[in-house]
């Protein structure tokens, strides 16, 4: 057959990550004899007489081109499934996906000969862990347990008033410091509108960083140029929602700021983990409305670097499990001042 018929599967919850586990991939298979074709939903379509071995995509992309008749995965070996919460688990603003993404596993446990299914995941809320748990009661725990990592600071601004003002001092004041300068800046913001008009703002006012906007109401096509140029350096701030909170590598970004205080622990961890990669220093500073901290279930100030967070706990083959031990240390609190000395406005 003509159709490509890969032995391997990636599934991954973004188009950016699937581009990132593909370039990765690809560097790991120059080292093999005869390194595997690779196809990558975030790139234009191989030909079909590529015969990819390893497919990464989205879950998306995978039904579509199993609807159109231009992909057979019936004879899969292996299937990886990366930031599997994020790709399985059901939640707020539920569209559906993870249903179809989860029937589509459920289809490959079932085949005759099923292939070996991994999942991969950073850090859980224990309502998803206990979904994945249930989901997957024969699953074993492989790997290691980690928590943010000691060279990340903290800083929490909590303050009222002009909530733009307060960013764009936030972002001046960082060019000061010696450890964020030279680096990138990520802001995250709760909405797609959110985000674009936040980009307007910092267009506006420091137009030299070449601001862009990653999130859901992006085209493929400009996702991809955001991602590449916050990587290549030639924009140095990249506003985005929780598109950009999975698994994404970003070796120039020093700072993320959290333009709007993420939903719970979980996902602060997930925006926070951009930065102070490979041993490298960053900075997450988490903007906090007055107004807004008893909105918060969780306590900002007491999930530092060095704090337990929450893990799948995985039973061992012998049946115990394997519990993190962490010691604790205070995380450093900022409060904010009022205005914005830099970074104006027009």
């Amino acid at each position: 057959s003509s159709i490509p018929q890969p032995e391997a599967l990636v599934l991954a919850p973004t188009d950016e990550l699937a581009s990132q586990v593909a370039s990765v991939a690809r560097q790991l298979a120059a080292a093999l004899p005869r390194p595997p074709a690779i196809e990558c939903s975030a790139e234009p379509e191989a030909s079909p007489k590529s015969r990819p071995r390893l497919v990464i995509a989205t879950p998306e992309w995978v039904q579509l081109r199993r609807h159109s008749a231009s992909l057979c995965i019936e004879k899969l070996r292996f299937v990886a499934v990366d930031e599997a919460d994020a790709v399985l688990c059901r939640g707020m603003g539920d569209d559906g996906k993870p249903r179809q993404a989860d029937d589509m596993v459920r289809e490959f446990e079932l085949r005759k000969t099923p292939p070996q299914i991994f999942l991969t995941m950073a850090h859980l809320s224990d309502a998803r862990e206990k979904e994945l748990v249930l989901r997957f009661p024969h699953a074993q725990r492989v790997g290691h347990v980690g928590v943010l990592v000691p060279t990340l600071r903290q800083c929490f601004h909590y303050f009222r008033g002009d909530k733009d003002a307060k960013l764009l001092w936030i972002l001046e004041t960082a060019e000061e410091d010696e450890d964020l300068c030279d680096g990138s800046t990520l802001v995250f913001c709760a909405t797609a509108e959110t985000a674009e008009r936040v980009r307007s703002v910092l267009a506006e006012a420091a137009p030299s960083h070449k601001p862009k906007a990653l999130h859901e109401a992006t085209s493929l096509e400009q996702r991809a140029a955001a991602v590449q140029g916050f990587l290549s350096g030639e924009t140095k701030l990249l506003v985005s929602t929780d598109s950009a909170a999975r698994g994404l590598d970003f070796p120039r970004l020093r700072h993320v700021v959290m333009y709007d205080v993420p939903p719970d622990v979980t996902a602060f961890v997930h925006c926070a983990g951009r930065t102070a990669r490979r041993g490298s220093s960053g900075l997450v500073t988490c903007l906090v409305e007055a107004h807004e901290v008893e909105k918060y279930e969780f306590d900002f100030k007491s999930h530092h670097a060095l704090s337990p967070a929450v893990q799948l706990n995985f039973p061992t083959p012998e049946g115990t499990s394997f519990s993190p031990e962490a010691k604790e240390a205070p995380s450093g609190v900022a409060r904010g001042r009022g205005r914005s000395q830099g970074y104006r406005r027009r």
